[in-house]
């Protein structure tokens, strides 16, 4: 298992707030996050797998999550976790990340970028078994080439990604199975 210097405690873990009371806290987007909620629908493949990894000794009980109501990425992201843990019974605790530098700086994309949604998956008693940011890997570059088409005009990325959001949502549940296998015996 790879291991990790954890900021995160117990005692801090159990202050996160549940993906329901982190909405309540939002004063934007909330109603995109209500769509996006009911939108995603996880396979049943998918609830069995986390359901298994998660009966393991060493599989995924908790999952910490970083995020921003104005960040897209967060948009798309955060109702796919919170639906993924309430259909396995894993516990999400979601901070903001603005509010928890400490957590976030842990977690660094490429060691330099303070990237969310940010989702760390540890045992029962808090050990961390590994982490997942942003988006998926798969799905860089087509975002890549989006950004690319645009050049300086980025006021239609939203309109020529969102229509591909269910199958980034698909691909980043797709590389999170990924990760644990790697990690869980």
């Amino acid at each position: 298992m790879t291991t990790q210097t954890n900021v995160v405690a117990p005692e801090r873990f159990a202050k996160g707030l549940s993906y329901k009371d982190w909405l309540t806290k939002l004063d934007i987007n909330v109603d995109k996050f209500d769509k996006n909620y009911q939108e995603f629908q996880l396979k049943p493949e998918d609830v069995k797998f986390f359901t298994d990894a998660a009966k393991k000794p060493n599989g995924p009980a908790k999952i910490l999550a970083l995020g921003e109501g104005w960040c897209p990425d967060v948009i798309r992201g955060m109702p796919m976790i919170a639906k993924l843990a309430e259909q396995t019974g894993l516990d999400l605790k979601v901070f903001f990340r603005d509010q928890n530098l400490d957590i976030m700086n842990q977690f660094l994309y490429k060691g330099e970028f303070q990237s969310i949604p940010v989702f760390v998956f540890y045992t029962k008693d808090l050990k961390y078994i590994c982490h997942w940011i942003e988006r998926a890997e798969s799905t860089i570059a087509e975002y890549e080439e989006v950004r690319a088409k645009l050049g300086a005009d980025r006021s239609k990325f939203g309109e020529l990604t969102m229509p591909r959001w269910e199958h980034y949502r698909q691909e980043s549940i797709k590389e999170m199975r990924e990760l644990i296998s790697k990690h869980v015996a």
